[in-house]
């Protein structure tokens, strides 16, 4: 829908507890770029004939995908060459980052987790801009804390990255959120983005306009913020700013994700909503109207889905 990228249904190629893992890889993270952007990397697996590993190459391909212009194939040349293996010996759902012989990286688990796991590190800690990709760095081995990590699922932002790394480490969860902003957007960003997160984080609240609402199906008569009263949240204009310049620098692929462009509505929405004396206008229902396509939210019930007004219609 409107050439973005939007999350994938829950039926949507890995089932649920494989996705939840690849979730937590992929939320493991320190940026440490190092050497020039190819345009290509040949990704081999070993062994080929793991279901998992085949499904984990395709995840490894679709990254890169919605991130730079590097394609991935699994044989001949290519400007870098990555390996994933099984090899036991670092402890359950460890694994190991190493140069690879011959040139290249080397990803080891010590089972298959492992593996999904060392790969979101390897992600992680790489670079995607306009010049290709740029794998990251940092070598070594991470054995987690506890396994079988759960992940708490939430709509507040992005609660579930947060989440998923207690037990494997004791990093504080600022790092996480940092990191999860080089991987998703650009490692260029990550200060004026944390800060941005900060200042939503803080005016998060509930939100009610009287009077606006009608033809907004609610389920039993009940919406959580009724008769909210509005505030000041500081700093919302300068959050929208500061988004509308990230998002003029970014690459086309990370402006148009759905998780961009999710955190970059609700930065929109806090300024509209203060301006607007905390009642929405047009640019706030054409928010809401992008939200309900993000969620996939067209026939879900009012209490979950953004306030639409009924009727309401783009702009010509």
């Amino acid at each position: 829908m409107n050439g973005k990228n939007h999350p994938p249904s829950i039926a949507h190629r890995f089932p649920f507890a494989l996705r939840g893992l690849i979730g937590v890889a992929l939320a493991v993270l320190c940026f440490q770029p190092a050497g020039a952007a190819g345009d290509s990397v040949r990704l081999i697996l070993r062994p080929q004939a793991d279901k998992v590993l085949g499904r984990l190459g395709e995840v490894f391909e679709r990254q890169l995908g919605q991130r730079c212009e590097a394609r991935v194939n699994r044989e001949g040349e290519a400007a870098l060459t990555v390996e994933l293996a099984v090899a036991p010996g670092f402890g359950t759902e460890g694994y190991l980052i190493k140069d690879r012989r011959g040139g290249g990286v080397r990803i080891v688990g010590n089972d298959v987790r492992g593996v999904v796991a060392g790969t979101g590190k390897f992600l992680r800690t790489s670079r995607y801009d306009q010049g290709g990709f740029t794998a990251g760095t940092w070598r070594g081995t991470s054995v987690p804390q506890k396994p079988h990590r759960g992940i708490y699922f939430a709509t507040h932002f992005h609660n579930y990255l947060v989440y998923s790394q207690l037990y494997w480490s004791d990093r504080p969860a600022a790092e996480t959120v940092e990191e999860y902003i080089a991987f998703e957007f650009s490692p260029d960003v990550v200060a004026e983005v944390a800060e941005v997160i900060r200042t939503l984080e803080r005016n998060h609240r509930m939100r009610w306009w009287p009077g606006k609402l009608e033809g907004v199906p609610l389920l039993m008569n009940w919406f959580p913020s009724r008769g909210a009263e509005p505030r000041d949240d500081p700093g919302a204009e300068e959050a929208y700013a500061t988004m509308r310049k990230v998002d003029a620098a970014m690459t086309p692929q990370a402006r148009k994700s759905w998780r961009w462009r999710q955190l970059y509505l609700r930065a929109l929405l806090d300024s509209e909503l203060k301006t607007n004396g905390g009642s929405p206008n047009d640019l706030c229902n054409e928010a809401f109207a992008e939200l309900i396509e993000i969620y996939h939210a067209e026939n879900a019930i009012g209490t979950v889905r953004p306030p639409l007004p009924k009727g309401w219609k783009r702009s010509e």
